[in-house]
């Protein structure tokens, strides 16, 4: 193994397990200790890589113990320094301000240029923590950023030009993408921007999702394929003009440079600079080029000033699909090599999508190898248009046209994806372990020569168990198998998980046979249930329950539309009259969803030994409140109930006929409140677990007083705003189990 690809390899592994902690880091150092000895150099080489990883480790904790600004959650501030980016909300503008302590991020309604001076005025909070698993983790994602505070700002005053190449790169940036806004035309100019300048912030998210569900998400991302379209003719046309090799290798880099500048220095541009970089001063030296080596020294330049960037989705997928192309795949050869080599990227991506993403689109295999013409017409006549454009707005609004037709080809091809059958394919249960593994075997099936010439180590012993020319397929058959077992038996006969939705209600439910019903929604725009359901790898549900018509219940709902399929949605006597939840559910049943009203005493069967019942459904109240959904779910002698938005006389009255055996848990009413909680029916029923369904709010939710009589009378107390998800699992012939998502308060 190259030494410094073997090095590479164990600073990987070391920055991906620093941030999980515990077992598994110093697991990973072991590990790295290993790869390390294995690749029996030199004996100077081998304290030089063990130097290489356990400084790269150190400089990740360096570069993550940044100074915290000194602040208060909910404290005013005032704040100066210069704006680094802004990009458009659906509220007005966020933009990134470094002042003289760090970093911070801002929202504001008014719009101010990257490169200018201001001073801003507004209540400093943190950023809000994943508190769902699928939830995207925007904390852990700015403090991979060194941004550590958020600042909704109440006044800002713009103190005049700050950074002049700032100023000029972001009016650059503005010309270019409103030439292709407003000289392509319909959604093509949004795609353009994104695709060829890296503006994805203008891109309708009706669009970004269309492209995310078949497969070609991969276009919105500036690359090193962008990079290579760019540097690779110019410096090929400049060796057949002559001249010094300086010349000409400055000048396809200097082309190179100013793109990445235009497009925001992304890891997979960065990589491809330094590997181009290496690769044309070989060439011109004479010294011819390697792939690996160039690979691994762009993983460590890139990864040195931000390494846990190492961990996000972009960064995996452009290296994995580099190493494809120039490990395994410079091993094909013959006239299927064209056909062979985009299938070899995908499927050393697949596992790391699947990992991220949770579903995979098999269209995208076929549509990728068709596309990918039409995406690099597009990249042409894009970067044609926009540079010409530049100097000869005339030029622009020519070209800008003809750069719309391949780019409308590609969202047409995306709209028709959409509605193939087996669009769809959403994996469940898919770790970090088996993504590992999978990529191990690929390699090890193809040979690839990252592992030498010998093989893998585990080769060895493994190898010679497996009979003839069947070895591989054998041995990849095996893994892809003690998997889907393992994944079978490991699935508990009930979970119920009571999602984080903020001030609303939210959970979901699924039975060992996979079937998954959803108990309320959830407010609209939370954008939780529809992400909670695609890391499961849950596309359909069996059955939707609305305790009642009030939107932090039910208005969810509207986001999962085109997401997952539902069987039947229910709601109490009465619900489907209220015109918001009429409307909603007429959408529904466009969808083919059939409206089901539930009365008291409704009984449903989910699986052997498992019913939901319909406690309490009144017919008459003052409000949606009083007339909410009390349901039962029951397992052998045990029970869980959920309580809605119930009000105290109900739930005493209910109390007075019915008594659960053995109550597990009951969700409490409202949020909280002190009138859900002052009756007798808690001390009647009496609960081992509450879960409060809670989120910042204006009325105190959940009450003192409820707190209060939870813990004199023993009731363990979980609540969503601290512990994040909830969850309840229940294997076959054991004890059930209850986890949450967050360890600690946020």
């Amino acid at each position: 193994m190259n030494p410094l690809v073997g090095t590479a390899l164990s600073y990987a592994l070391v920055l991906l397990s620093w941030e999980q902690g515990g077992w598994l880091f110093w697991f990973a150092c072991l590990l790295a200790l290993l790869a390390l000895f294995s690749w029996r150099p030199r004996k100077i080489l081998l304290p030089i890589g063990a130097g290489i990883v356990l400084a790269g480790l150190v400089l990740a904790l360096w570069q993550y113990s940044f100074p915290r600004l000194p602040w208060q959650e909910g404290q005013k501030v005032t704040v100066e320094g210069e704006w680094l980016e802004t990009s458009p909300t659906a509220y007005g503008w966020k933009g990134i301000l470094r002042t003289d302590a760090g970093k911070v991020l801002v929202y504001t309604g008014t719009e101010i240029g990257a490169g200018r001076r201001a001073r801003v005025s507004g209540k400093a909070e943190q950023p809000p923590p994943a508190l769902n698993p699928g939830q995207f983790d925007y904390r852990r994602y700015l403090w991979h950023r060194k941004i550590s505070w958020q600042i909704k700002a109440d006044r800002v005053s713009d103190l005049g030009p700050g950074s002049s190449w700032r100023l000029a790169l972001a009016g650059l940036r503005g010309q270019i993408s409103q030439q292709a806004l407003n000289n392509a035309p319909g959604r093509s100019g949004t795609l353009l921007a994104a695709m060829v300048w890296g503006q994805e912030q203008y891109l309708e998210s009706e669009t970004r999702d269309g492209l995310n569900r078949a497969g070609l998400a991969h276009l919105l991302s500036v690359s090193g394929f962008h990079v290579s379209l760019l540097a690779v003719p110019v410096w090929l046309w400049s060796r057949r003009l002559g001249g010094s090799p300086w010349w000409r290798l400055g000048a396809a880099l200097t082309l190179a440079l100013f793109y990445g500048a235009l497009s925001g220095f992304e890891p997979p541009v960065l990589r491809a600079l330094i590997m181009l970089a290496l690769a044309m001063l070989g060439r011109e030296l004479g010294q011819g080029k390697d792939d690996e080596a160039g690979l691994a020294l762009a993983l460590f330049l890139t990864s040195f000033t931000q390494p846990l960037l190492i961990t996000e989705a972009g960064y995996q997928l452009t290296f994995l699909a580099t190493w494809a192309l120039l490990v395994p795949g410079r091993q094909l050869r013959g006239r299927w090599a064209w056909l062979s080599l985009p299938l070899l990227v995908q499927a050393f991506t697949l596992p790391a999508l699947i990992y991220h993403f949770h579903y995979f689109n098999p269209w995208s295999l076929l549509a990728n190898l068709l596309l990918t013409p039409v995406a690099t017409l597009a990249l042409w006549l894009g970067f044609l248009a926009g540079s010409l454009g530049w100097f000869w707005p005339l030029w622009g609004q020519a070209l800008y046209p003809a750069a719309a037709l391949p780019a409308l080809l590609l969202l047409a091809a995306a709209d028709l994806i959409q509605q193939l059958p087996g669009a769809r394919l959403a994996f469940r249960g898919w770790s970090a372990a088996a993504t590992v593994l999978f990529l191990l075997v690929l390699a090890w099936f193809l040979r690839g020569g990252w592992a030498g010439s010998s093989g893998l180590w585990l080769r060895g012993w493994a190898w010679r168990l497996l009979p003839g020319r069947w070895r591989y397929g054998l041995a990849v058959g095996l893994v892809i198998g003690c998997f889907s077992l393992y994944w079978r038996w490991s699935q508990p006969a009930l979970q119920v998980t009571w999602l984080a939705v903020g001030e609303g209600f939210a959970a979901v439910i699924t039975t060992r046979t996979g079937e998954t019903y959803l108990l309320d929604a959830g407010p609209a725009g939370k954008r939780v249930v529809g992400a909670y359901l695609a890391q499961a790898g849950i596309d359909h549900l069996r059955g939707v329950i609305i305790t009642h018509p009030h939107a932090d219940h039910y208005g969810g709902l509207e986001e999962l539309m085109g997401k997952v399929s539902i069987d039947w949605l229910a709601a109490g006597p009465g619900a489907w009259q209220e015109p918001a939840l009429a409307a909603l559910g007429q959408s529904w049943q466009r969808e083919g969803t059939r409206l089901l009203t539930w009365q008291q005493g409704e009984d449903r069967q989910l699986a052997p030994g498992m019913r939901l019942r319909v406690l309490m459904a009144r017919t008459a109240g003052e409000d949606w409140n009083q007339r909410s959904l009390v349901i039962e779910l029951k397992k052998d002698n045990y029970s869980l109930l959920f309580t809605g938005d119930a009000d105290r006389q109900g739930l005493d009255q209910l109390a007075s006929a019915y008594r659960p055996q053995d109550l597990l848990a009951v969700t409490m009413p409202h949020h909280g409140s002190r009138d859900g909680a002052s009756g007798y029916w808690l001390q009647g029923w009496q609960p081992r677990l509450a879960v409060i369904p809670v989120g910042p709010n204006r009325y105190g939710h959940p009450h003192q007083e409820t707190l209060l009589r939870l813990q004199r009378q023993g009731i363990a107390v979980l609540r969503t705003d601290r512990q994040g998800a909830v969850s309840l699992s229940w294997p076959e012939g054991e004890d059930p189990q209850i986890s949450f998502f967050r360890q600690e308060e946020p």
